[in-house]
This record gives structure tokens, C-alpha cells and sequence, in this order.
């Protein structure tokens, strides 16, 4: 039998094939990202033996049993592949805490749930690609790397590069510690201007407050009806309608009507054959008389879009530019990349702020405004 832990950060589409059809396959992890993997495995012959979960022994998904892992390790720990499927907003725990619970338990054969997706031709989810997508990149990749002006910013990007290709969660370094878009090397101004792209129900504007309590003006989109009602009623709860323009719209290359998957959570994103219609609208066209000093974008890779819709404020501004780099697996070079060309004076970095890649955030900061 493959030992699979041995190559782990080595990763073989054959060897994973053959290993999961040599010997019974258990799911840690019984939420939505294990029920795709098991329909994945199922639509290409390979039947799931059990799923363990911490929490919801006794149940059953899809007709399949829910085992403890101490069970699942004492019935297969030496014989059976296990696949961590599970990958959550989180800052502890992870894909990392979920693999050495199960080598502890004794199991000898584990592997993260990617390298089901690259080895059956999966949907890429966020940043999961298959790592022979990079191949063409290596040129940019390595291009991006010489960009960031400090060594944990460098190092982070290494690490993150090679998580992309290996799903080793071990590999990645501790996240930051200070609060997500306003990092302890940025200094406020007075007259900020804040657009948060991809608002949601206006979680951004809490910290932004407790940076930065006298910021001038926020501009607020987010695209979702559910969410921008709840944002509408956070600004107005919090005190700061008179400050704070909320705007129902997506934010785009290019102005137009677009599809979106209308969720009402964090990951509502635009997508093709989404459930609702949307307006999207460039920034561009909608800062044409403000002057932001400060943009945000978390907007489920449509970053990269957004960002071409905003190149004519970008280089008229120069704002500071907090930018999600984790929603596609080339977001993490293509974007540092496209500031740096719209930016080229201003100083990038690059931080992380939950496990397993989620949550990381490129900055171009202009250098007047660095502590």
C-alpha cells in the first residue's frame, strides 16, 4: 500500500488515484466541502467507507455513517486513506490540527482534500487550482516575489506559493495579529476617504472606526440585497449614516447588468449562472468626485476586475489599497503585480489572518503614509 504521509508536500495525481482505489476511504470532515469530495469520488467509481467528525457521530451523509476518528482509526488507521475535507474561516485548528489529530490517532495514510480535486478535475475552489496551472506562471511568480518591501512579506509569499502547489497547511507561518485592512505598519490621515468593496453587513467599518474615529467619509458597496439591508441598518444603529454612502452594486471592469449567487453570506459572489441579476458599476465611473485616501476589496475574486474598472482613481489618488488575494489561485501574484504597475512608488506587503490561506490581503501602501 502507498504510503501517502510520506509524500505529503509531494504531491502525484497517479499515486493519489491509485491509493484511494487500493483501500477503504474515510472523509474527516462531514460538512459541504467532505459531501462534494465524496460526489466527486462517487461519480468516478470510488466509494466512500465512512466520514468522521468530531461532532456528529451516529448521523449519516448521503447513506454514509458518521464515525468518531478514534473508531475510524482503530477499524482503518493502517489499512484505510484518510482525507482531511474540511476548510473553514478559522484561527485555530485547520487543515493542519484535523491531519495531526489523525496521524496521533495512528493513522498512517492521510491527504487534504485538494489533491482530490487536482487528481479527478474537480472545480477549482478559491484559491484550489491544479498546481500545472502555475507552470506558465513561474515567470510572474517570480516576478511578484521581488516586490514586497519587508522579509515577512517575502517569506509569506513563498510559503503561500508552495501551499498552492502542496495543500500543506504546515508550511504556512503564524497569521497576523493585528486587525484585517489596517496593519500596524499603516498611520491614519484625518481626511480618510474609505471605500470598502464588498462591504457585507459592514464588518469593515467597526475596526475602521476603532483605527481611525474621525475617517471622513466611507463609500460602501456590496451587492447582495440581504446583506446591503443589514449594512444599511449597522450604519444606521452605529451612528453613521451622515458618513457612511452605502451602494447596492457590484463593482466590476466594466459597467453593465451581471448574474450573482444572492447567498446573504460572506461568499455571495458574482457568478455565471447566478440566482439574481446585479448592476455593476466601475469605480471609476462612481469616485469620479471623490478622492479616496484608502480601498478595500474582499469581492470572491472579482478583485483582479475591479481593480482594471479603477485604474484611472488609482494612479489620480493613490490611495492606500487593501486587496484579497486569496479567492484564485493566481491572485496571489497577478494582483501585487497589477498594483505595483498602477503604484510603482508606493510599498507592498502581504499578510494572513486566518488558517489555511484564507483571509490573506496584499497592500500597496504609499510611502507618506507608513508608520
Amino acid at each position: 500500500m502507498l504510503s501517502i504521509q510520506n509524500a505529503l508536500g509531494n504531491y502525484h495525481a497517479d499515486a493519489v488515484r491509485r491509493a484511494l482505489r487500493q483501500a477503504p476511504v474515510l472523509l474527516f470532515g462531514a460538512g459541504t466541502v467532505g459531501a462534494q469530495i465524496q460526489t466527486l469520488l462517487r461519480a468516478n467509481g470510488i466509494e466512500v467507507t465512512a466520514f468522521l467528525d468530531n461532532h456528529r457521530v451516529g448521523e449519516t451523509v448521503d447513506g454514509i455513517p458518521i464515525i468518531g476518528p478514534a473508531e475510524g482509526a482503530l477499524r482503518f488507521g493502517s489499512r484505510g486513506v484518510f482525507v482531511t475535507t474540511s476548510w473553514r474561516p478559522a484561527t485555530i485548528g485547520g487543515m493542519s490540527a484535523m491531519r495531526h489529530q489523525l496521524l496521533d490517532l495512528g493513522c498512517e495514510n492521510v491527504m487534504p482534500f485538494p489533491w482530490i480535486l487536482w487528481a479527478f478535475g474537480g472545480p477549482s475552489h478559491y484559491l484550489w487550482d491544479n498546481p500545472a496551472k502555475m507552470e506558465p506562471e513561474r515567470n510572474a511568480i517570480a516576478a511578484a516575489a521581488e516586490l514586497f518591501d519587508d522579509n515577512l512579506s517575502r517569506d509569506l509569499f513563498r510559503c503561500h506559493v508552495v501551499f498552492r502547489e502542496t495543500a500543506d497547511p504546515d508550511l504556512l507561518p503564524a497569521l497576523a495579529t493585528h486587525p484585517q485592512y489596517f496593519p500596524e505598519f499603516l498611520a491614519p490621515v484625518e481626511n480618510e476617504c474609505f471605500i470598502d468593496c464588498g462591504a457585507y453587513t459592514g464588518d469593515t467599518l467597526q475596526p475602521l472606526l476603532e483605527w481611525n474615529p474621525q475617517f471622513a467619509r466611507a463609500v460602501s458597496f456590496e451587492a447582495d440585497p440581504v446583506t446591503f439591508s443589514k449594512l444599511q441598518q449597522y450604519t444606521r444603529d452605529a451612528g453613521l449614516a451622515d458618513r457612511v454612502d452605502c451602494r447596492p452594486f457590484a463593482v466590476s471592469a466594466r459597467e453593465g447588468i451581471l448574474r450573482f449567487a444572492a447567498t446573504g453570506a460572506s461568499s455571495a459572489a458574482l457568478q455565471a449562472d447566478g440566482d439574481l441579476e446585479v448592476r455593476a458599476v466601475t469605480l471609476d465611473s462612481q469616485l469620479s468626485g471623490v478622492h479616496p485616501t484608502f480601498i478595500k476589496m474582499d469581492i470572491e475574486g472579482a478583485e483582479l476586475d475591479a481593480l482594471e474598472g479603477a485604474r484611472e482613481t488609482i494612479r489620480r489618488s493613490a490611495p492606500v489599497m487593501a486587496i484579497c488575494v486569496y479567492h484564485r489561485q493566481s491572485d496571489l501574484w497577478r494582483i501585487p503585480l497589477l498594483l505595483h504597475e498602477l503604484l510603482p512608488d508606493s510599498a507592498l506587503f502581504l499578510r494572513s489572518y486566518l488558517l489555511d490561506g484564507l483571509d490573506t490581503v496584499c497592500y500597496s501602501v504609499p510611502r507618506n503614509r507608513l508608520r
